[in-house]
């Protein structure tokens, strides 16, 4: 998208259309995952929805660093606001289950705990 613009004015449009794209891909894929019932107990649904919020997160961080540290900040605050939940209700199920099954599945959702651990811990500080 950046690359077809060819003045600075049309990569500044590019990048706001595709922010707010990213946004809206966010509140579509948060309604679509998170309001169906029990997503947290199917550990592939849990992988699915950690591994799309931390692609979310990251292109969310890249573009906010375009426009500047005030962006910056405010896309911080937004990682931390949408992975904080979700680590939240992914870890209390993946401990319900212990070391009951440790599966390629399970190793999998740890996996992807780790990395949106590690994304929340860069934005924390």
């Amino acid at each position: 998208m950046f690359k077809e613009a060819d003045d600075d004015v049309s990569k500044d449009q590019a990048a706001q259309l595709k922010g707010k794209l990213l946004k809206l891909f966010g509140r579509l894929s948060a309604s679509q995952t998170l309001s169906s019932k029990n997503w947290s107990k199917d550990f592939e649904t849990c992988c699915s929805v950690l591994s799309k919020a931390v692609e979310l997160a990251n292109e969310r961080l890249r573009f906010a660093s375009l426009k500047g540290e005030a962006a910056v900040n405010q896309a911080k605050s937004r990682v931390r606001m949408s992975l904080k939940p979700l680590i939240t209700v992914v870890r209390k199920e993946y401990e319900k289950q212990g070391n009951e099954h440790v599966d390629e599945i399970t190793l999998k959702v740890a996996e992807c705990l780790a990395v949106a651990d590690a994304i929340l811990l860069t934005v924390s500080s």
